[in-house]
């Protein structure tokens, strides 16, 4: 076996020379050595807005900038431009959509007038039909109802239409 008593020899030397206090330790320039500084996080500074401006509800507002305003209408506006709508085109659906709006208000007469649009530009929807004798209804008028449902099923066929009417002219 060969002889490694030799290799000691030179884990001295090795370690004499990486010493810092040794006059042959190795110099390494500082703008070679590699140096990691940890950075302390800098609070956020708070930018003040020149600009920004307190609304009427106390919302900060950018003037600079434009904004997108969205006005909601009142049930009255958006019937009056339904209505609009509706004289403009003439659409037998938008005047059932009308009537079904009054309806749900309990604005009955309302609901038949419309009603009675819608049935007259299209006389086979049936909605406008069933919703013309439900407020007829509600307004105590049941036989006028019955007869405008058979009315209808003379021309058409409906099974809505026949179970409501069924119901109507056995809760007299």
């Amino acid at each position: 076996m060969p002889e490694t008593n030799f290799l000691n020899s030179f884990k001295k030397v090795d370690q004499h020379r990486h010493s810092p206090d040794s006059p042959e330790a190795t110099h390494i320039p500082s703008s070679h050595k590699k140096t990691t500084t940890a950075k302390k996080p800098q609070p956020k500074k708070k930018k003040i807005d020149e600009t920004a401006t307190n609304d009427k509800n106390g919302y900060k507002r950018d003037s600079t900038r434009t904004s997108l305003i969205v006005r909601m209408k009142t049930s009255n506006n958006t019937l009056e431009y339904l209505i609009e709508r509706f004289n403009e085109r003439r659409d037998p659906k938008l005047a059932a959509y009308i009537a079904q709006s009054y309806y749900k208000k309990k604005e009955f007469e309302e609901a038949i007038k419309w009603s009675i649009m819608a049935n007259s530009l299209d006389p086979s929807d049936e909605g406008s039909w069933l919703l013309y004798a439900k407020a007829k209804v509600r307004i105590g008028k049941k036989k006028d109802a019955i007869r405008a449902l058979r009315a209808y099923l003379n021309q058409y066929s409906s099974q809505k239409v026949k179970a409501y009417l069924h119901n109507l002219e056995h809760s007299l």
